[in-house]
């Protein structure tokens, strides 16, 4: 099972466990933070399944570089863009639906060619390789505090 796979793995058990609330370390709930990790893994696949290679255009990001050394997201410092946002409504068979389509996108990852890329709007553009570390490091910020709520 790679990384991706057990991060999914991780969600799917935090989605059985309920909607759980702890503001002392999230204002928003557990059910938000498994909507969003989704939402951005179904949404970076995407991308790069969509792109054109032609039009990567190489950025060095100070930022992208520290995060991608500890493998750490700084809590409460980025501001998600509006379509990485999961839906206000959010319930288990909807998390449950997200979850299938992100595991399929993964699915399809072995067979996207390496020149591939998504543009993210802080760290400029990611070809598949630093797309994917970029997307379990941002899966296991998001777990993390799941953890923490549900650790109560």
């Amino acid at each position: 099972m790679t990384k991706l796979e057990n991060q999914l793995h991780a969600l799917d058990q935090a989605i059985q466990k309920g909607d759980l609330q702890k503001v002392s370390v999230s204002k928003s709930g557990t059910y938000w933070h498994i909507g969003h990790a989704l939402k951005v893994i179904i949404s970076i696949i995407g991308v790069m399944e969509a792109s054109v290679p032609d039009q990567f255009v190489k950025k060095n990001s100070f930022m992208w570089l520290l995060i991608q050394c500890f493998g750490v997201i700084p809590r409460g410092k980025g501001r998600s863009p509006k379509r990485v946002l999961p839906p206000e409504q959010l319930d288990r068979a909807l998390l449950e639906q997200m979850l299938k389509e992100a595991r399929e996108a993964v699915a399809t990852l072995p067979s996207l060619p390496s020149d591939k890329y998504f543009r993210h709007p802080a760290f400029g553009d990611m070809r598949k390789k630093k797309a994917i570390k970029f997307i379990g490091i941002h899966s296991h910020h998001h777990i993390k505090i799941i953890n923490e709520i549900i650790e109560k």
